[in-house]
C-alpha cells in the first residue's frame, strides 16, 4: 500500500488544503423489514470482481455499466462475486 501522495506545480505557488480518497469500490446497504437493497459502485477505469448478497438470502442482482444501462440480471443465494463494469453499479435487492 501506498501513503505518499506528492504534488508538482506546473507554474506558480501550489497551497493543498484538502485531498479526497474515494475507494475503488463503495458499497450502501439499506434494510428494513424483512427486505434490503445494496448499491455497489465501482470508481474503476477497469471492471473488477467484488461480492454481494447476504448468506443465506435469496436476491436479485442487476448490473450496470458506467452509462447505467442493464448488462445483466440474475438471481443469487447467498454471497456471490460479480464482476462490476468501470464505473458501473450494481443493485442487489431482496
Amino acid at each position: 500500500s501506498r501513503s505518499d501522495v506528492s504534488v508538482t506545480s506546473l507554474g506558480g505557488t501550489v497551497q493543498l488544503d484538502a485531498l479526497i480518497v474515494r475507494p475503488l469500490i463503495s458499497r450502501l446497504t439499506l434494510t428494513g423489514g424483512a427486505a434490503s437493497t445494496e448499491l455497489v459502485h465501482s470508481d474503476s477505469k477497469l471492471p473488477l470482481p467484488t461480492r454481494v448478497g447476504t448468506a443465506g438470502q435469496r436476491a436479485t442482482v442487476r448490473s450496470y455499466d458506467g452509462s447505467g444501462v442493464l448488462v445483466q440480471e440474475r438471481t443469487i443465494t447467498g454471497t456471490a462475486t460479480i464482476v462490476l463494469r468501470a464505473g458501473g453499479f450494481a443493485l442487489v435487492t431482496r
